[in-house]
């Protein structure tokens, strides 16, 4: 399998120009781009002039997997509701539920959730996922964020600030996914 592959073009006596460097995503982040770029440079020590242009990455692409890992970890507080669903419901919404079925339903909901911050944990910590754990927590936080604003106004004052971390949330992970994807998607034609 190929890990990482690195390209500079040269006219062999002037110029030597550092073009491309790509890292297998399971790869990244240990120094292997690094080597590879330090590897051309060494290549090209004959050359008058050596170019290298970087480009500035973004502080959501640079921190992802922090990101991920501090809003899993926030999402996986949900496994409270398993053990003590009327407190949990009292928390977020200012009510709770009586029937039995209520203690099933909360119970259920809040392992669910849980498992959304679990998988948001694993993909901060296997890139290869990172895109798929993404967009399943995206998509279960906007529909929680739609649920409420359609079906719960009259629980949006209790579970104000839970709505606006997850829109804030929501809001990284789609940028990071609007600006990592074209990149990724580009890389995977050309291979």
């Amino acid at each position: 399998m190929l890990i990482g592959v690195g390209r500079a073009l040269a006219d062999g006596l002037d110029c030597s120009y550092i073009c491309d460097v790509a890292i297998h995503p399971e790869y990244q982040g240990i120094g292997l781009g690094r080597k590879i770029i330090e590897q051309l440079m060494h290549l090209s020590k004959d050359h008058k002039k050596i170019i290298l242009l970087g480009v500035k990455l973004n502080i959501i692409i640079t921190n992802i997997k922090w990101i991920m890992l501090i809003a899993g970890l926030l999402t996986c507080s949900m496994i409270f509701a398993v053990f003590t669903p009327h407190a949990v419901l009292i928390n977020m919404f200012g009510e709770t539920l009586a029937e039995p079925l209520a203690n099933v339903v909360v119970r259920s909901w809040g392992f669910l959730i849980f498992l959304i911050g679990t998988l948001l944990i694993y993909g901060a910590f296997k890139p290869v996922y990172r895109n798929l754990a993404l967009v399943i927590a995206s998509i279960s936080k906007i529909v929680f964020i739609f649920l409420i604003l359609n079906f719960g106004t009259q629980y949006i004052d209790k579970s104000l600030s839970t709505i606006i971390l997850d829109s804030i949330i929501v809001i990284i992970f789609l940028a990071y996914l609007f600006k990592i994807l074209p990149v990724t998607w580009k890389l995977t034609r050309e291979i």
